[in-house]
C-alpha cells in the first residue's frame, strides 16, 4: 500500500557542494567504487537526466592526463535491472549498460546488454565484443555534479556490487532541481531481500536507451582523443 502524503517520510539531507578540483581528485583516487550521480543533458537537446555513472580513472588519466585538474573524467553509465524498477530503490540492482562494440552491431542501438556483475563481467564482455555507454563528463561542473563519490551499499556486513544505500538516494532527491526526468521514489514500499537473476547475460530492448545513445558520441574510449576535450 503506498504511504499517504501526510505520513510520507520528510528528507532533510544536507545537498552536497559541488566539490574543487583538488578534493575531488584525492576523494576519486581513495574511493572504492568510484559512484557518482550526474545530471547529464542530451547533446542533441536542453533535457537533463539523473544518471548513476561511475569513473574510469586509468582511462581517464591515459586519455586525459589533467584530468585530476580539469575535473574531466570518463565515466560508464549503469541502468535499473528491468526487473526492479518498481522495487524501492535500495533493493534495485544497477548494472553497466553494455553495448556492441562494433559499427555493424550498432544497428541495434535500441538494444542493450545486462552482464551480472562479478569478477569476471568485464573479461566477458570483451570477449563477446560489448563496452559500456560511456562519456566525458565534468565534474566540477555545478550543472553535472549531484553526489559522490560513493561506494556500492553494504548488506548484511558485505560490500555489494549493484545497490545503492539509500542514504546517496537521498543526496539525489535534494537535487531536484538539477535533472527532469523522475526521482527515485523513496516512500515505496520496502523489504529485506536479495534478488537474483539466472542469466548471467541478457538483452534489453527499451526505446528509451535509443534515444540517448542515438544522440551521444558512442565510441571506444581508445578511440576518444584529448584534442576533442
Amino acid at each position: 500500500m503506498p504511504i499517504a502524503p501526510s505520513t510520507a517520510p520528510v528528507f532533510t539531507s544536507i545537498r552536497t557542494p559541488t566539490p574543487t578540483a583538488g578534493p575531488l581528485a584525492s576523494d576519486i583516487i581513495t574511493s572504492t567504487s568510484r559512484l557518482f550521480f550526474i545530471s547529464w543533458k542530451f547533446p542533441t537537446s536542453s533535457r537533463r537526466e539523473w544518471h548513476l555513472v561511475q569513473v574510469q580513472l586509468d582511462s581517464s588519466m591515459k586519455l586525459n592526463p589533467d584530468c585530476l585538474v580539469t575535473g574531466r573524467y570518463l565515466v560508464n553509465f549503469f541502468i535499473c535491472h528491468p526487473r526492479d524498477t518498481s522495487f524501492h530503490p535500495r533493493n534495485q540492482r544497477w548494472w553497466l549498460e553494455y553495448h556492441p562494440s562494433s559499427s555493424i552491431a550498432r544497428i541495434h542501438q535500441g538494444e542493450y546488454h545486462l552482464v551480472r556483475p562479478d569478477n569476471y563481467a568485464s573479461v566477458y564482455a570483451k570477449e563477446n565484443g560489448l563496452h559500456p555507454f560511456c562519456q566525458w563528463v565534468n565534474l566540477l561542473h555545478e550543472s553535472t555534479f549531484i553526489h559522490g563519490p560513493f561506494n556500492f551499499a553494504v548488506i548484511n556486513g558485505r560490500q555489494s556490487r549493484d545497490r545503492i544505500s539509500t542514504d546517496d538516494w537521498k543526496q539525489l532527491t535534494t537535487c531536484r532541481s538539477k535533472y527532469d526526468n523522475a526521482p527515485p521514489e523513496l516512500d515505496t514500499r520496502d523489504f529485506n531481500g536479495i534478488q537474483f537473476s539466472r542469466s548471467y547475460h541478457s538483452t534489453v530492448i527499451d526505446p528509451n536507451v535509443e534515444a540517448r545513445v542515438l544522440s551521444a558520441c558512442f565510441t571506444h574510449p581508445e578511440s576518444y582523443s584529448t584534442q576533442s576535450l
